[in-house]
């Protein structure tokens, strides 16, 4: 070697290194296994399509705003194959499937593939035509969704949820996420050879979909589990599709009003420090043994958290601990009160845009909040772009809170409590009536 490398290199365009992660069957290499026999003609595409058997494996390269695909990937059990998408191609497809009754199978088919068929076809489907491998993954696999950056909905944010690593736990074939550089000719990748890509994804995902499905039968998972995962994934996008209006002059306005209340928080001369200088910040940290790894916000959140904790106010999340912080912030402890002001500085020093920001909004002028079903590990629903669902109860969070309208001028907005949802959904499910237990199911459960 020329000199010692300082980190982990993938192959580009003139190196070699890692051949066992990116082998394939014509690099000459060691290898994981072969892939399938893969077409990229019309006929052999209707003819692995006829060969279907239960599901197809589905997936479509397209064009995110427009939804309009380019590329169209099948698989049945054996082969794959991609061509380049027409009309006429989808809707013989659609009518075979209709004709023989099997599902479409693949990795996020219910948020994205099903949708450009449909705009496509402009012919409905039912939810009972689709079998999502990325729902069925995660069933079977839910404590992989602790993985930083989960909800950013951007490149890989899907984390491990995404298809690459479906197919590398559910399958032996060789990597195909990734360009292999020189190592690329003639082989199935993103780059060079788009619609053997996407033959490929469609493969992964129904065999992805299939090896999930069998270990849910093993943990004694039952069928309603996976249709009923569907349908809540189903409901998330129809109410991302529906969208969120906001008064965006309100906006406007909380804006500059976010900024003075930010000022108030350390203006002043009896100021403790300057919440500007990561020196000053650091220096009064350390004088009252609070070691920050940085003075950004979520720095400071996990300081937050650990010092709340020593003062008696904890939770199973940060914005339980928020909510204890702002109803009792007149009586904190002035160490506490410092930092909690210090992190409430920093959130607003970002203005609105962590919700309201331009790129949120849809050409229709709504936020349309994504709702991932597979963000969590305990199936609560999370939320991205924006978060719709980590704006605070109270302080500066409930102005937030007023900027969303109803979408029709003649319709209200209601606020529902959900104080003690998850005791009575168990009292419900143990067969208790609701109506006898009043106000406070807690004291209710004690008193019994």
């Amino acid at each position: 070697m020329a000199g010692k490398k300082n980190r982990i290199l993938q192959p580009g365009d003139t190196e070699f290194l890692q051949l066992g992660l990116f082998s394939a069957p014509n690099t000459g290499q060691t290898r994981l296994a072969d892939y399938p026999e893969v077409y990229r003609d019309e006929e052999n595409f209707r003819r692995v399509a006829e060969g279907a058997e239960g599901m197809l494996g589905l997936d479509f390269e397209f064009n995110t705003e427009t939804l309009v695909p380019t590329v169209i990937g099948i698989s049945n059990w054996k082969e794959a194959a991609s061509i380049w998408c027409t009309p006429s191609i989808i809707f013989w497809l659609e009518s075979l499937r209709r004709a023989r009754g099997f599902l479409y199978s693949g990795h996020a088919v219910l948020t994205a593939d099903r949708q450009v068929l449909e705009k496509a076809t402009g012919i409905p489907t039912s939810l009972t035509d689709w079998s999502d491998s990325m729902l069925t993954f995660w069933l079977a696999n839910a404590d992989l969704c602790k993985n930083p950056g989960k909800e950013a909905d951007e490149e890989g944010g899907l984390g491990f949820m995404g298809l690459g690593t479906m197919v590398s736990l559910t399958t032996d074939l060789p990597h195909h996420k990734t360009c292999r550089g020189k190592n690329c000719e003639e082989l199935i990748c993103p780059r060079h050879d788009v619609r053997g890509y996407c033959a490929i994804d469609a493969y992964g995902g129904l065999l992805g979909d299939r090896k999930s499905r069998e270990d849910l039968r093993a943990y004694g998972t039952p069928e309603s589990a996976v249709t009923f995962i569907h349908r809540l994934a189903d409901l998330s996008q129809r109410m991302s599709t529906l969208g969120v209006r906001v008064d965006r002059e309100y906006v406007k306005t909380l804006d500059a009003t976010m900024a003075e209340d930010q000022e108030k928080l350390f203006g002043g001369p009896d100021a403790p420090f300057n919440p500007r200088s990561p020196k000053a910040v650091l220096g009064w940290c350390r004088e009252h043994k609070i070691f920050l790894s940085s003075t950004d916000k979520d720095a400071v959140q996990t300081a937050v958290e650990k010092v709340a904790a020593e003062s008696g106010f904890a939770g199973d999340r940060f914005e339980e601990v928020r909510d204890q912080l702002d109803a009792n912030v007149d009586s904190l402890e002035p160490v506490l009160k410092t930092l909690y002001n210090l992190y409430t500085y920093k959130v607003l020093g970002k203005g609105t845009d962590s919700w309201f920001h331009d790129r949120y909004f849809g050409k229709d002028g709504l936020l349309h909040p994504r709702f991932p079903v597979t963000g969590t590990s305990t199936g609560r629903l999370s939320s991205s772009r924006p978060n719709y669902q980590n704006i605070p109860k109270r302080g500066w969070g409930k102005k937030l809170r007023g900027a969303f309208i109803p979408a029709d001028p003649d319709s209200y907005l209601v606020e529902a409590d959900f104080s003690q949802l998850e005791l009575r959904i168990c009292l419900y499910l143990a067969g208790i009536d609701q109506s006898v237990i009043g106000a406070d199911a807690f004291t209710w459960l004690v008193v019994q």
